[in-house]
C-alpha cells in the first residue's frame, strides 16, 4: 500500500488533493522497503539518457549559469524522520552565473536514479503514461560545475529554495536558473526524507518517509533548521572553505557571495518554511511565498522583512493554501504584497506546469493541479515577479511592477 503525506496545515478539501498528488512521490515506495536505497538503473532506463520527452523554458537573463550539488552533513543533529541516521543530511544544489559554459556538460535535471524512481512516480501523480527515462534523461539550461563569474560588486545576492511537500529541488529548477541568469546566485534544499526522492554520492537514495498527521508544524521546523544550516556552508563557503561531506572539488566560490543580501522562496510547505525562517533568521532580508500560507507563530509575531506572496486559484476558484495570511497581513512592519494569479492551480508554481501537457497528462487531472491558464504564460509571469521582488529587494532597484496591477500582466490580480 502506498501512503500519501498529510496535509499538514491545508485544510480546504481542494488543497488535500492537490497536496497529496503535489508529492509526486507520495507513492514512491511500498512501506515495506527500506527507507534507503541503492538502486541500479536497467539498461532500457541507460539507453535514454541521452534525451527526454519533456523539456524545460530557457533562462531570460544575460548569464549563463553553472550548477553544482552539495552533500552536507550537520553534526549537531538527528534526523529528525529516521531515528536510525545519527547525522542530519541534505543534497543542496546551486546555479549561479558561469564565466564560461565551453567543455562543460549539460546537467541533469535531476540526478540518474533519484530520476528513474520520478518517471515512476510522475506517472501514478498525474495519471498519465510517462516513458522511462523522462526525468532520468532530461537535460537543463545550467552547465555543471562551469566557473562562477565574478561580479563588479562585493558578491552576488543569494536566494535560498524551499521546495513542496513530497518535492524536491528539481521541482524549480525553471525558476532557478532563471534567477541565476540575472545575477543571482541560488541553493535549492532537499530536505531529506520530507522531499521525494534525495540521491547522495554512491548511489544511495532517500526517499520520503510516512510524517506523522499533526506533524507540520514540526516538519515547518524542521525545515527552517536546514535551511539555516544552509546558511552557515555558504558563508563557509563564501570563506573559501569545502563545506562538501565527500570533499569533492569544486568551483572557486571565494568572495562570490553576498550573504547581507540574502532572500528566500519556497512552494507549498517551502513557503511556509520561507516565512518562518523570515521569523528565526535575520540573515534572510527578503522573503516570496508561492501559494503557501503561514505557521501561527509568524501569524502572531508579524514579519519586519520584505514579503511577498503569490497564491493561486483552484479550477473552481477557491483560494488556495493561504493559511493564516490575513491574520498576519496587519502585522507586516516591512514592505509587501499579497497577489493571486488567475486560473492557476496549485501545481502550476512548479516545473510540472510546463511538463504536464507534454505528458499528455488527461484535462481533468490538469485542470484541478494546474488550473487553466496556459502553461508557457503562468511560468513566464511567476519568473516575471520573482525576478521583479528579488531585483528590488536584494538588489535595491524599484520595481514598477510591484507598485500597481499591470496591463501587460491581466492575470495577476493585486489582493493587498
Amino acid at each position: 500500500m502506498t501512503h500519501l503525506p498529510d496535509p499538514g496545515p491545508y485544510r480546504h478539501a481542494a488543497v488535500r488533493v492537490a497536496v497529496a498528488v503535489l508529492a509526486l512521490v507520495a507513492a514512491l515506495l511500498p512501506r515495506s522497503q527500506p527507507v534507503s536505497a541503492t538502486v541500479s538503473a536497467p539498461t532500457s532506463v541507460r539507453a535514454v539518457a541521452a534525451g527526454s520527452v519533456v523539456s524545460l523554458p530557457g533562462p531570460t537573463g544575460r548569464h549563463q549559469v553553472g550548477t553544482v550539488s552539495l552533500h552536507l552533513v550537520d553534526g549537531t543533529r538527528h534526523d529528525p524522520w529516521v531515528p536510525s541516521h545519527p547525522l542530519r543530511e541534505l543534497m543542496v544544489q546551486l546555479w549561479y552565473p558561469a564565466a564560461r559554459s565551453a567543455g562543460f556538460p549539460r546537467a541533469r535535471y535531476i540526478p540518474a536514479l533519484a530520476g528513474r524512481l520520478l518517471d515512476a512516480q510522475t506517472a501514478q501523480a498525474l495519471a498519465t503514461s510517462v516513458p522511462t527515462g523522462t526525468f532520468h534523461g532530461l537535460r537543463t539550461h545550467s552547465y555543471q560545475d562551469a566557473p562562477v563569474a565574478r561580479s563588479a560588486k562585493a558578491g552576488r545576492p543569494v536566494i535560498l529554495l524551499s521546495p513542496g511537500d513530497g518535492m524536491d529541488r528539481s521541482s524549480l529548477t525553471s525558476v532557478a536558473e532563471d534567477l541565476a541568469s540575472h545575477g543571482f546566485l541560488v541553493a535549492g534544499i532537499d530536505h531529506t526524507h520530507d522531499s521525494g526522492q534525495v540521491e547522495f554520492p554512491g548511489g544511495r537514495v532517500e526517499v520520503a518517509q510516512n510524517i506523522p498527521p499533526g506533524s507540520a508544524d514540526e516538519e515547518t521546523l524542521v525545515r527552517t533548521a536546514d535551511v539555516r544550516f544552509v546558511l552557515d556552508q555558504l558563508t563557509r563557503l563564501n570563506t573559501g572553505a569545502n563545506p562538501d561531506a565527500d570533499h569533492q572539488r569544486l568551483p572557486a566560490f571565494r568572495n562570490t557571495l553576498d550573504l547581507a543580501r540574502t532572500g528566500m522562496f519556497g512552494h507549498s510547505h517551502g513557503a511556509e518554511a520561507t516565512a518562518e525562517t523570515m521569523l528565526q533568521d535575520r540573515r534572510i532580508t527578503a522573503g516570496a511565498e508561492l501559494d503557501g500560507g503561514v505557521s501561527d507563530r509568524v501569524a502572531a509575531a508579524g514579519l519586519h522583512s520584505p514579503f511577498m506572496v503569490i497564491s493561486g486559484n483552484s479550477a473552481a476558484g477557491h483560494p488556495l493554501t493561504e493559511e493564516n495570511l490575513t491574520t498576519l497581513w496587519p502585522r507586516l512592519t516591512g514592505w509587501g504584497r499579497w497577489l493571486r494569479l488567475r486560473d492557476s492551480g496549485h501545481l502550476s508554481f512548479t516545473d510540472f506546469e510546463i511538463f504536464a501537457p507534454e505528458l499528455n497528462t488527461p484535462p481533468n487531472t490538469r485542470q484541478q493541479l494546474f488550473g487553466t491558464l496556459d502553461p508557457q504564460r503562468a511560468v513566464a509571469i511567476e519568473r516575471t515577479y520573482l525576478l521583479a521582488f528579488f531585483t528590488w529587494q536584494l538588489d535595491h532597484h524599484h520595481q514598477r511592477l510591484l507598485d500597481r496591477p499591470s496591463n501587460r500582466y491581466p492575470e495577476m490580480i493585486f489582493e493587498r
